[in-house]
């Protein structure tokens, strides 16, 4: 076999962290980077402030042991979209993967990602994902919309692209960063930006990655903070629809990010609906 590290790395990943994340999905994440079957990549893990001394040892002996991986900090919590800048701007392949620290990527993702952008032409791909229990158990699958027009058309709906499927050209993402005022929703943001500066965005169908949906992820995206990140983002998209249609995706913007404001229990049946809402459109 060749020695991957005598060229540059095609593909870089990107793992932004902070002292929150579990050391164990933490190491999953890791892990599951590593273990990809296009070997030509490097491992980017950005820490968001300080992380525990056990974080720090299980990294540090990592990338003692393993040569693509990249240790990066920032010295104070500034949130995950300044990590994954600060990881993408030293990022030395031509397309980068984004893989969030509490999901895990298939060991076929990079390989199947980047056939598809390099056929595709597209600048950006995602695509669906398992959802997998605090302990990594499959019990779902999540589908997004896959061609370029469909995309645009939900992104005042909900976010159509999933951070931790995300692959893109190295180019895109180094000339349109993660918004770093933005706790929640950055890679939402992101992607209106994008769709915006038309840029092309797709989704494969098959589920690249196992994304970790715990007791607590509809907690953490409920409340007037969430909500008024929601509805910022969905207004900042009303520029990818006709001037006719901006009266009725503003009131739906605003309907829609007024959920967030719901008890955690009711969330879960809206989002069914508004998936079903948004099939019968398309």
């Amino acid at each position: 076999m060749t020695d991957t590290h005598e060229r540059p790395p095609l593909v870089s990943i990107v793992i932004a962290t902070y002292a929150g994340d579990s050391l164990d999905h933490l190491g999953e994440a890791v892990e599951s980077a590593l273990l990809q079957t296009h070997r030509n990549i490097e491992v980017l893990v950005a820490a968001d402030g300080p992380l525990s001394i056990e974080a720090q040892a299980y990294l540090s002996e990592r990338a003692q042991q393993d040569p693509r991986i990249v240790l990066l900090s920032l010295p104070e919590n500034r949130g995950p979209g300044a990590a994954r800048n600060l990881a993408i701007a030293r990022a030395r392949g031509a397309y980068i993967a984004i893989l969030d620290a509490d999901d895990r990527a298939k060991p076929y993702r990079v390989e199947r990602q980047l056939a598809f952008i390099q056929e595709s032409g597209a600048d950006l791909v995602g695509s669906a994902y398992t959802i997998i229990d605090d302990f990594g158990g499959a019990v779902g699958e999540k589908r997004f919309p896959l061609e370029p027009d469909a995309i645009r058309a939900a992104m005042y709906l909900y976010n159509p692209i999933a951070n931790s499927t995300a692959f893109a050209r190295a180019t895109v993402l180094k000339k349109h960063a993660y918004p770093e005022a933005f706790r929640y929703g950055e890679d939402y943001a992101l992607w209106i930006a994008l769709a915006r500066a038309g840029c092309v965005l797709r989704n494969q169908p098959d589920p690249l990655v196992e994304f970790r949906c715990d007791t607590s992820i509809l907690a953490r995206r409920r409340g007037l903070h969430c909500a008024i990140t929601e509805l910022t983002n969905k207004l900042h998209a009303l520029p990818l629809y006709p001037a006719y249609k901006w009266p009725l995706v503003a009131a739906a913007a605003v309907a829609i990010s007024l959920v967030r404001l719901l008890p955690a229990p009711l969330l879960n049946p809206f989002y069914r609906i508004r998936k079903e809402l948004h099939r019968e459109r398309t």
